[in-house]
């Protein structure tokens, strides 16, 4: 926010039930850490997957991977393909959500995405995903969804739109939408100069009007 790239050193997502939580509301806790030796913890509180909806965890615009460190793949560790990808040609953009395992499947199919979805004991992850026509970028974006109360709300936080009180998810007949518009939102926010055509500015996202099981590339249109 300040102009200032510190490099992430460890990033990563625990899921759980809020022990604090009378209602009993899942933890979704991102941890950071930095070269720096910063550390930064951000919280969302949801009811999704106990009202059978779909939380977004994160959106992510991919920067060039070719740029990253090769993580060392453990025994316990399970890898997700969402197929080939040439960060030369294309970038990734991408949505991860959050929601009870046995509703993971009526995550809804979209000729706006292509989905991946994969289950645990308690919870589902869907990504949504699909291909900007532009090389990746050498850093990517990132936008996370955190609560908190109104007693601890800062400006700062206002500023970054944190959500006051528990989320509630997304009904699956709702969810498609607010995915296109996640998806919308990081392609605008990070890569919008490589898709500006003059003399109008064109925003959003349109994929095939069939859909496909294999990844699907986005391209310029009108704003959905």
């Amino acid at each position: 926010m300040n102009g200032t790239l510190v490099e992430v050193l460890t990033m990563k997502h625990t899921i759980h039930v809020s022990e604090k939580s009378e209602t009993n509301a899942v933890t979704v806790h991102l941890t950071q850490e930095f070269v720096d030796g910063r550390r930064s913890d951000l919280f969302n509180l949801t009811h999704a997957v106990k009202n059978g909806n779909f939380q977004p965890i994160y959106s992510r615009l991919v920067g060039d991977p070719s740029r990253a460190r090769i993580l060392d793949r453990r025994a316990c560790d399970q890898i997700v393909s969402l197929g080939r990808y040439n960060p030369r040609a294309e970038t990734l953009v991408l949505t991860i959500w959050l929601s009870a395992t046995d509703v993971a499947d009526a995550f809804p199919v979209d000729t706006h995405y292509s989905t991946v979805v994969h289950k645990f004991n308690r919870y589902g992850l869907i990504v949504a995903y699909g291909f900007a026509p532009t090389p990746s970028t050498p850093v990517g974006g990132f936008i996370n969804f955190a609560t908190t109360s109104k007693e601890r709300l800062t400006e700062a936080e206002r500023r970054l739109n944190y959500m006051v009180g528990l989320s509630e998810g997304s009904a699956p007949h709702e969810t498609a939408k607010h995915a296109i518009f996640e998806l919308n939102y990081v392609l605008d926010q990070m890569i919008k100069p490589t898709l500006v055509e003059p003399p109008q500015i064109k925003r959003g996202i349109l994929l095939p009007p069939r859909f496909s099981p294999t990844p699907k590339q986005f391209t310029r249109s009108t704003t959905l």
